[in-house]
C-alpha cells in the first residue's frame, strides 16, 4: 500500500469533509472564473500542505 493517493471530487462538496485527514493539499482547480473540481493529495503528491489554487485560462 501507499500514502500517496490523489482524489478528484466534485466542486460542491463542503470543504468541512476534509477536517480531520491525514496532512494534505486541498488544491482548487478552476476554469477562467468558475471552480470546476477539488484534487487532494497524501503523502509525497503533497506540493504545499494546505490549500492550493491552479487556474486554467480559458
Amino acid at each position: 500500500m501507499t500514502d500517496n493517493v490523489a482524489i478528484v471530487l466534485p466542486p460542491f462538496i463542503p470543504v468541512e469533509e476534509f477536517e480531520g485527514l491525514p496532512e494534505h493539499e486541498l488544491e482548487k482547480i478552476y476554469l477562467g472564473d468558475s471552480h470546476e473540481l477539488f484534487c487532494l493529495y497524501f503523502g509525497d503528491l503533497i506540493r504545499f500542505p494546505g490549500v492550493t489554487e491552479f487556474c486554467v485560462a480559458k
